[in-house]
């Protein structure tokens, strides 16, 4: 559980940046278009799906330590949520690498490279766990939609619970929106966009 609630609290930290950094160089780019654009969108959906993850995993988990998610669900839901998410991340998580490298290779200095590197590091594990995981997370879903031979999963059951665990993606994805704009809002007209200029 700590170390659940440590990987949310990461989350949470790295999606409050990107929705930062969106929101500072938000009308620039808009104005600029193309590839700033582009980059302003992808650390707005990163920003986005981030929350969606931190808001799925407390919320399901509230869910089942108030009795209305069996362990089953419980499973289902985080599996939906990933699986909502991991696409949008590595769209969007290859924009802001590709990025990062055309950043390193016009500032050269440690922050770019260092910047480029963390970015190259989150894409491939991101990559990784895609490929590792998806599968496995749909596989979950469809588990538990197709259970009936329990006692607490018979089909009227399962459906109720699926019903709830498709209320907690939508308010994830909902919640994250709202606090994604919320902080963009805040951070827009703080910083000037130099590094997009000729981009």
């Amino acid at each position: 559980m700590f170390v659940v609630l440590l990987l949310v609290a990461l989350n949470f930290g790295i999606s409050w940046g990107n929705a930062y950094v969106a929101g500072t160089i938000w009308r620039e780019t808009m104005l600029l278009g193309g590839w700033a654009k582009a980059v302003a969108w992808s650390a707005r959906i990163q920003s986005v799906c981030g929350f969606t993850m931190v808001f799925g995993v407390l919320l399901a988990f509230l869910a089942s330590a108030l009795h209305i998610l069996s362990n089953r669900a419980l499973e289902a839901s985080l599996s939906l949520t990933y699986v909502m998410i991991i696409f949008p991340i590595l769209g969007s998580g290859f924009i802001i690498t590709a990025h990062s490298w055309i950043a390193a290779y016009r500032n050269r200095d440690w922050m770019s490279y260092g910047t480029a590197g963390w970015n190259t590091f989150a894409m491939g594990y991101d990559t990784y766990n895609a490929i590792s995981g998806f599968g496995e997370a749909f596989s979950k879903i469809g588990d538990f939609l197709s259970s009936d031979d329990d006692e607490d999963d018979s089909k009227s059951f399962v459906m109720k619970l699926a019903i709830i665990i498709i209320i907690i993606a939508a308010a994830s994805v909902i919640l994250a929106w709202l606090l994604t704009n919320h902080i963009m809002r805040k951070a827009m007209n703080t910083l000037p966009a130099p590094i997009f200029q000729g981009a």
